[in-house]
């Protein structure tokens, strides 16, 4: 247990109404110590289910394997009432242990106890052991007036997050863009995600407010002066050295989760406010966003989901936005190697750029754009005469920037070689 008077520095410390998720199952970079209130642990099944299995009051902490061996977690943490944490994070782990040096004592010998309890138990269930004659039993805690703290269930070995994918079941059967029950669809993980957060010089805190529920509130950018590109995919994704984007691209409010990409934050239709708001407190108890100084995938992955909810309800022609923003997440599931979350995400992409195509009088400038990257997406999928079609067009029909014209030739070059039955018209 910790001493809260002994934590020097709160200035991180974060408050979360009652029902709010605040340590989500896959989570593998952290820890939180919870400064006020009390916590439910649950543990999750294979099938999604989630079992209350202990209690965190005051002074308890949940996630220490995150934080100390980047386990992924199958438990996760909810809030019982109001409560306040202090979240740390595995990238920040240095500096916590260099300000928090009490903190950091009593958490080490709180750990240490635990094991040797648990080695205890297990020569006493071992046949032939000395157990008894040996008398092994964990060194007294100091005497110190405070609770003891039931110690939450924490599996030997967790997934990266609550999947079914391995059941073949991927993906929601109503659109994206729908009310639903939960945030993110049957096959969400991020297994192999990797963030960045070495290169503080590229980020920094800028502040903003909410135009729906008008909370004002903090978070981190990227410095865009500060980029600079290391290369360039087939498909026109750019990578750039440091840090990536996309990570900080999507700004979600921390009160009513309204979330759009940074350069539309600010710019949403209010009239619908009556709708939206509702319908984001669905989410509320299963939602919690980290605004800290470092970005988690969960935070990142919802900020995403968030914001395609959002998109319809908040800005004119939402379709082409809807679609930016699938393009964007299927790109997150390619990095971390979620194959089949990637192509469910881009064929509902495709479907997103082909209803806009229908629907929008859109200018040749943006229709060029958008015609290579329906291309793209057919290529992905294996459909490579839909594929080509759409660089013809984007070369003909609507030609109009030269390197645009320039990429659907090479690409139209590239199915050549890739379907070398296809014959052009």
């Amino acid at each position: 247990m910790i001493l809260i008077p002994h934590i020097q520095h709160l200035e991180k410390a974060r408050k979360f109404p009652g029902g709010t998720v605040l340590f989500p199952a896959g989570k593998n970079d952290g820890m939180l110590i919870l400064l006020r209130g009390t916590a439910t642990v649950q543990n999750v099944d294979p099938w999604g289910k989630f079992t209350d299995v202990a209690h965190i009051e005051q002074g308890g902490y949940f996630g220490e394997y995150s934080l100390l061996l980047g386990e992924a977690s199958r438990s996760q943490l909810v809030a019982d009432g109001e409560v306040i944490v202090l979240p740390v994070e595995r990238s920040k782990l240095s500096d916590f242990i260099q300000k928090e040096t009490q903190v950091v004592q009593q958490f080490l010998e709180e750990m240490a106890r635990r094991a040797f309890s648990s080695a205890a138990k297990a020569l006493e269930t071992t046949p032939g052991s000395l157990a008894a004659e040996a008398s092994l039993l964990p060194p007294e805690a100091k005497t110190e007036n405070y609770l003891t703290i039931e110690a939450p269930a924490q599996p030997a070995a967790a997934p990266a997050a609550v999947r079914t994918a391995d059941k073949g079941e991927v993906g929601f059967e109503t659109p994206l863009t729908e009310p639903r029950e939960k945030l993110f669809p049957p096959g969400h993980g991020y297994g192999d995600f990797v963030i960045d957060h070495d290169k503080p010089a590229m980020l920094m805190d800028k502040g903003y407010t909410c135009p729906f529920c008008g909370h004002a509130f903090r978070t981190l950018r990227v410095k865009k002066s500060k980029l600079s590109v290391s290369r360039e995919d087939d498909d026109m994704r750019i990578y750039y050295k440091d840090v990536e984007p996309m990570h900080y691209d999507v700004v979600t409010c921390p009160s009513c989760l309204y979330s759009a990409s940074e350069d539309m934050f600010a710019d949403a239709i209010k009239t619908n406010k009556a709708t939206l708001l509702p319908l984001l407190d669905t989410y509320q108890k299963d939602v919690a966003i980290g605004l800290g100084t470092a970005r988690d995938p969960y935070t990142i992955f919802a900020g995403f989901y968030l914001a395609i909810i959002c998109a319809p309800k908040c800005f004119p022609r939402p379709l082409l936005l809807v679609a930016r923003l699938l393009v964007q997440l299927s790109r997150l599931y390619a990095d971390s190697n979620e194959n089949a979350m990637e192509r469910y995400i881009q064929q509902q992409a495709l479907n997103t750029y082909l209803e806009a195509f229908q629907k929008y009088d859109i200018d040749k400038n943006q229709s060029q754009q958008i015609a290579i990257m329906i291309g793209e997406m057919y290529i992905k999928l294996g459909d490579y005469a839909e594929a080509r079609k759409f660089f013809f067009r984007a070369k003909t029909e609507f030609n109009l920037r030269a390197d645009m014209t320039k990429h659907a030739n090479k690409r139209i070059d590239d199915i050549r070689e890739l379907a070398p039955a296809l014959v052009e018209n």
